[in-house]
């Protein structure tokens, strides 16, 4: 019986680990490639990204933008794809969050 629990248990650990990250921007829907890890450094840096190229988007006219941004350290890549698109004078916005190993 203990060799079955042990492996549950570290998997669901180890989803925790992976969705422990809070990355929450009003009318903003988060996606990601594959089930990936992030820290909590990332995390800070996608959630303040987001945060500043919606209030940038905010300032313009435009109905809709899309922007592409890695950001590379050590053998690593992080991957964002932002959409954002302005209905009724509101910002919806998706992103797609990808990491990968260089």
């Amino acid at each position: 019986m203990r060799q079955l629990i042990l492996p549950i248990f570290i998997s669901l650990l180890t989803q925790q680990a992976l969705y422990a990250c809070e990355i929450s921007v009003e009318n903003f829907s988060f996606d990601y490639v594959e089930d990936i890890s992030l820290t909590s450094e990332e995390c800070r840096l996608i959630n303040n990204r987001v945060i500043q190229l919606k209030q940038e988007f905010q300032l313009t006219n435009k109905t809709q933008k899309q922007i592409q941004e890695k950001y590379i350290s050590n053998s690593e890549t992080l991957s964002l794809q932002v959409q954002q698109l302005r209905i009724n004078n509101q910002i919806f916005g998706q992103v797609l969050i990808g990491k990968f190993l260089l």
